[in-house]
């Protein structure tokens, strides 16, 4: 971020929001580039005048990795959690800036609060004003965007002289240069030599907290913050004492295992509270807990210490043959334990269950391991509505048209909760058949799918146009290919569409219940007007858990009633203040008006419309 905005600085507009368009890039955050300007890479580079591996060397975008509680960015060749990269704020070190004035590209680390080259705590605010430093508004590295005074010369505390040492040591481990991070690895023990930088830094993060937490609830609570890609809290003596223990390993997961107490209940909660998290079933892949999970059971025997936490079920020897509890069946599949305990009432999965407050239930692991390769092969409609590119509640239409399969297995029931789950493998041949879809031509201008089925509330109606795209009733005119779902991403002739929607609307609406998004998108427009017209009493709504629920039936008695701008815009290619002086001046008053949005009656509105 720091070149773009000494670019856009250098060259007078301001702020990079205001250069950024010359680059082909709209409608996405400034802060936000980094992680999602990848199209936009030989753009920004002409834009700048570098060449393009300088302005891709720059970038991070996300990374797949297993098992992976949070989504990885790609940090200079190393995977870091992507929050724990700072995106919006600006972190600056006065001292930094005085020596040179650019933005060092460890700043963003969220989970170093400190400058590995300065020692100096990085702010995010302005001392002068109070205001936050933020990329969005910013028009100079140098200064703040509020008050225009010099971030240089503020002030910042320092680190105690006795971290230093280690706290440019840790720091090495997500440099942007890829030969300090080797170096920095070297330097540990050998169990974690073989390890990426990032990995070991966020090691770093996680050791640090065992070893400075309190023990039991509290630490959970640090634990459920750290979970969640929340490191705003993360002390610098804290990262160094996580560095320390990597740096004495193994004695100091030695020393640390001491503290439980033989015999007594504080072996289960010391462990929950340091470690325990690493011996959770759905604990994500990492090389800290496959480590931790190695040398635990092979130290707590040579202390003389018990191994009967629960949480240690996960590396405990299995009760042996071919069943097991469901911790450790969880453990074995890598799913939650209450996954496994729906199987408990499958009687091809159970084999015994002792009653009790804290009996026992043994289970097949061949049944459990065939019952979950049969749930994995499903998904749900929501996962089919996603892929496809159709709205949720019309995947059961597509299910009796036969364009989908439903499971009807007993266990796959079990494990859904009683959900429906529809077969993966239809799911991805008929995915497969619309990406393949032949392009004609036609007479008319083309319009996206999802714009021709505005309006269409009835569920069987995409069900109707998935067969008609297929049949080849309805053709095929265009197609974007850089869309997220097959649907989304085609183009049709809007009467042929028309047309094909006739059986449909005369059929009346069944009654189901419908999100305020899904309700949005059937008419075309944005939450905020649906959810606006349930505030203003148009439209009935039923609040379920944490959604509002609107009636198909509530929903088509709305739209008969009112108009809406967007409506109008769309069909007669009247701008909303046009068309709103236009009823007023014939004498017509709005029925409501909340966020900014007019509700008409259509009877009004079709008095003055072409």
């Amino acid at each position: 971020m720091s070149i773009v905005l000494r670019t856009a600085e250098a060259n007078v507009f301001g702020r990079m929001s205001r250069m950024l368009p010359l680059a082909g890039i709209t409608g996405t955050r400034t802060s936000y580039i980094p992680y999602t300007g990848q199209l936009h890479v030989d753009a920004l580079a002409a834009q700048m005048s570098i060449s393009p591996d300088a302005v891709r060397a720059r970038m991070h975008p996300c990374v797949q990795r297993p098992n992976k509680l949070h989504e990885c960015a790609d940090w200079y060749g190393t995977p870091v959690p992507r929050r724990w990269l700072a995106s919006r704020e600006r972190r600056i070190s006065p001292e930094g800036l005085k020596r040179s004035p650019y933005h060092r590209a460890i700043w963003m680390m969220r989970a170093l609060p400190y400058c590995p080259e300065t020692l100096q705590t990085l702010i995010c605010d302005c001392q002068v004003c109070g205001s936050a430093l933020t990329w969005e508004g910013a028009r100079s590295v140098m200064r703040c965007e509020t008050c225009d005074a010099s971030l240089a010369d503020q002030e910042a505390p320092s680190l105690s002289t006795d971290l230093h040492e280690d706290a440019r040591a840790l720091a090495d481990l997500v440099s942007h240069d890829e030969l300090v991070r080797n170096r920095a690895c070297l330097r540990l023990p050998d169990v974690f030599r073989s390890w990426e930088g990032g990995d070991a830094f966020q090691a770093v993060v996680e050791l640090g907290i065992i070893a400075f937490q309190p023990v039991a609830l509290k630490g959970c609570t640090r634990w459920k913050r750290l979970n969640r890609g929340d490191v705003s809290d993360i002390s610098a003596t804290e990262l160094v004492g996580g560095y320390r223990f990597m740096a004495t390993w193994p004695s100091s997961l030695e020393q640390l295992l001491k503290h439980v107490v033989p015999g007594r209940t504080g072996v289960k909660r010391d462990l929950w509270g340091r470690l325990g998290k690493y011996f959770d079933p759905t604990a994500p892949a990492t090389p800290l807990r496959d480590l931790i999970r190695q040398e635990v059971p092979r130290i707590l025997p040579q202390l003389g210490l018990p191994f009967r936490s629960n949480q240690c079920a996960a590396v405990g020897a299995s009760r042996g043959g071919d069943t097991a509890s469901a911790s450790e069946a969880a453990a074995r599949f890598g799913v939650d334990k209450g996954v496994i305990g729906r199987l408990i009432r499958s009687p091809d999965c159970l084999v015994a269950k002792h009653p009790g407050r804290s009996g026992l239930s043994l289970l097949h692991l061949d049944s459990v391991e065939g019952a979950l390769s049969r749930w994995r092969a499903t998904a749900t409609a929501q996962e089919c509505a996603r892929a496809l590119g159709a709205p949720a509640h019309c995947i059961d239409a597509l299910c009796e048209a036969g364009l989908l399969a439903r499971v009807q297995d007993r266990d796959v029931r079990l494990l859904t909760e009683g959900k429906d789950a529809f077969d993966r493998a239809d799911l991805e041949s008929l995915i497969e058949t619309l990406t393949r879809l032949p392009l004609t031509t036609g007479a008319e201008e083309p319009v996206a799918l999802h714009r021709a089925m505005i309006g269409e509330l009835h569920p069987d109606a995409w069900a109707v146009a998935v067969s008609g795209l297929l049949s080849g009733a309805v053709c095929v005119r265009g197609r974007r290919s850089n869309a997220e779902a097959p649907l989304a991403g085609l183009y049709v002739d809007f009467s042929e569409m028309r047309q094909a929607m006739l059986p449909v609307r005369s059929r009346p609406l069944p009654e189901l219940s419908i999100s305020c998004q899904a309700a949005a998108n059937l008419l075309g427009v944005s939450i905020a007007v649906t959810s606006g017209a349930v505030q203003a009493g148009l439209l009935p709504g039923c609040k379920s858990a944490a959604r509002v629920d609107i009636r198909l039936t509530d929903l088509e008695a709305f739209h008969q009633d009112h108009i809406l701008a967007q409506e109008v815009l769309r069909n007669f290619g009247i701008r909303a203040q046009d068309f709103a002086a236009s009823m007023r001046s014939h004498g017509f008053k709005p029925t409501a008006h909340v966020y900014n949005t007019y509700f008409w009656r259509r009877g009004d509105a079709v008095q003055i419309l072409p």
